[in-house]
């Protein structure tokens, strides 16, 4: 149960989008969307989506279960995946306290009662991934593919009344309504891989200088890029091409695990602010908000904020880990 003030609605809101898009990613509009999705008020229904959105996208920093993190493992295969899980999730949690309206950091145990039931099933499932990816080296993203029907199939058959069919009827139909913003997605990434090969756009990445300035600054300069990026409508793929390209550059400058997280962090900003992020237009469309009204909000100035965080911190970690 949800409280009645504006406040503790949105925390909750943003929480159980965090907690259920930890594992469901896009899935989790179908749990709130049909709570508030047909609001009267359109500054309520906008707020809901912005938090629904938010606690998305800082999943994203953390879970397994994205491309991102399987993208930024496919550059970076020596980093631990416990270790940039580790990192995402103090940046999410970070995020999570200082974005919550009723009661600050006090909220969040209130919040969290509304999606005690989740915890469990995510949090198994994401240390399955953790323990599977030490003991066979395997990447998260081969991972969910080998592992995640099976279990997702195991749990629909042993908790639904009828089995996985009405699930799998249910998934067959919602895909068909997907057409638009799936050829959205597909052009996002077909832009990725012809950039990612134009010797053009490499030579000019790898030319820039940044390996000269000290840690704190390129991160200060590489979080500026990667909201500029989604900003100008990149999707997150193409972004995460120009952050690895640039990250080629340092020469060392920065360690592979400060590169991972600034690719999680890359990954969930495209997603909440891009035009061309997929999570940007089903929240418009579940919620009934403008596009624009989506990308241009308080979720930009959160963007910004986490990111002068994230630059701190890493440049802080950084320099104390060097001679």
């Amino acid at each position: 149960r949800m409280s009645s003030a504006p406040g503790a609605r949105s925390d909750s809101v943003m929480v159980l989008s965090h907690i259920s898009g930890a594992v469901m990613t896009l899935g989790t509009f179908a749990i709130v969307g049909p709570v508030f999705a047909h609001a009267a008020d359109p500054a309520e229904r906008r707020r809901m989506a912005l938090a629904c959105l938010r606690g998305l996208c800082l999943a994203v920093l953390w879970t397994p279960f994205t491309v991102g993190m399987g993208f930024a493992g496919s550059h970076f295969p020596g980093v631990p995946l416990w270790q940039a899980m580790a990192c995402g999730a103090a940046a999410a949690a970070l995020g999570l306290v200082v974005s919550l309206k009723d009661g600050g950091p006090r909220g969040l145990g209130p919040a969290l009662v509304s999606v005690r039931p989740l915890l469990g099933p995510v949090g198994a499932a994401a240390l399955l991934l953790v323990a599977a990816n030490a003991v066979t080296g395997l990447s998260s993203l081969s991972l969910i593919v080998l592992l995640m029907p099976p279990l997702c199939l195991g749990w629909l058959a042993a908790r639904a009344p009828q089995g996985p069919a009405p699930a799998g009827r249910r998934l067959f139909g919602e895909l068909g309504r997907m057409g638009g913003e799936m050829l959205l997605f597909s052009g996002s990434i077909a832009m990725g891989f012809v950039l990612n090969a134009n010797p053009v756009f490499q030579e000019a990445l790898a030319h820039t200088g940044l390996g000269a300035l000290p840690p704190v600054e390129i991160m200060a300069v590489m979080v500026l890029v990667v909201i500029g990026c989604a900003l100008a409508g990149l999707h997150a793929l193409v972004t995460g091409t120009i952050v690895v390209a640039l990250a080629a550059s340092l020469d060392g400058a920065l360690s592979d695990l400060a590169v991972f997280t600034l690719l999680l962090f890359a990954w969930s900003t495209a997603a909440m602010l891009s035009v061309s992020s997929l999570a940007v237009a089903v929240t418009a469309r579940t919620f009934r908000v403008p596009l624009s009204r989506v990308i241009y909000s308080s979720n930009l100035l959160f963007a910004a904020a986490l990111g002068t965080g994230l630059t701190l911190a890493v440049g802080a970690a950084e320099a104390l880990a060097r001679p």
